[in-house]
């Protein structure tokens, strides 16, 4: 692992680049190896025992650590990790920890990377640590964030664990039952306890999501509901999809984020398709006849003012 914040060499490497590559089209052969080459050449990358591996570029400081399964990433436009392009726009440096399927990093070889970057000071060489995960790389991102005290967590939906002693009550992941979740980096809350802050977002009316959040309580953290927004992937589409992602990202960056910055910031659902679908949905569900009807006059505004 190359140690500390973003180097000259490293720096003037990324520079010389007119952007990150395009991953999209590649065979997954080609891909993994397009995908180490870039990271080596501004930065480190490691392969995590035969599941996970370490994608490193580093050119700013602050340092944005992602977790993510390789077939989401394949799937995206560009088919790349979503820190590139905080590194791309934002000059922040990244550190992509992937899976080869969903995992929820409960490997050892993922845990001795962590202790082992924590035991160099690696974090300690940057202003700010921002960890990112949804679902279950949400619950890594939490889990992991042990390894950098003072860093700051960005989670959709994460779980709390899936330990059956503590959440017997989450059937959706029966597959992960053989995972431990014990031991090191283990009970999601717990490893929040080094953290600086915490946002979690979760939406309110999917149960199994708002069981898990309420697990994460303690002080520092911060549960941000969007009803209506639906699963882990509609929210983190949701996000994308409106350019909040970054936002929330430079959010949690200031040196004391507002909370009045959020709402500022998720007004931006009042014209976003799905949400307002989902919206009127509930809306009929539940019988509120005048409520739908100020709805369908706003999205009867929006669609003139679209058209």
């Amino acid at each position: 692992m190359t140690e500390g914040s973003a180097t000259g060499t490293e720096t003037e490497a990324l520079d010389g680049m007119d952007a990150l590559p395009d991953l999209r089209g590649l065979s997954l052969v080609d891909w993994r190896a397009a995908l180490a080459g870039t990271a080596e050449a501004a930065g480190d990358f490691q392969p995590l025992g035969v599941n996970h591996a370490a994608a490193l570029i580093e050119t700013g400081r602050i340092l944005l650590v992602t977790f993510e399964d390789e077939a989401t990433i394949r799937a995206r436009p560009g088919a790349r990790p979503l820190g590139w392009a905080m590194v791309e726009r934002s000059r922040w440096s990244h550190l992509a920890l992937i899976s080869h399927g969903q995992s929820w990093f409960r490997d050892p070889a993922i845990h001795a990377y962590f202790d082992r970057l924590g035991d160099d000071g690696f974090f300690e060489d940057f202003t700010q640590v921002i960890f990112y995960g949804a679902g279950p790389a949400g619950y890594a991102a939490c889990a992991c964030s042990l390894a950098a005290p003072g860093a700051r967590v960005l989670a959709i939906a994460p779980q709390a664990t899936l330990d059956p002693a503590r959440a017997g009550w989450d059937h959706r992941y029966r597959v992960a039952r053989r995972l431990s979740f014990s031991g090191r980096y283990g009970y999601g809350p717990d490893m929040l306890d080094a953290a600086d802050r915490a946002l979690l977002l979760f939406d309110p009316h999917v149960c199994l999501d708002a069981a898990h959040a309420a697990l994460y309580h303690a002080p520092h953290v911060h549960p941000l509901r969007l009803p209506c927004f639906g699963t882990v992937e509609s929210i983190e589409n949701a996000l994308l999809d409106l350019g909040l992602w970054q936002g929330l990202l430079h959010h949690l960056a200031q040196p004391i984020p507002k909370p009045r910055d959020l709402a500022g910031m998720l007004r931006a659902r009042r014209t976003y398709p799905p949400y307002l679908l989902a919206l009127l949905r509930g809306l009929d569900h539940h019988r509120h006849p005048r409520l739908n009807m100020l709805l369908f006059r706003h999205i009867a505004r929006l669609a003139d003012t679209l058209a």
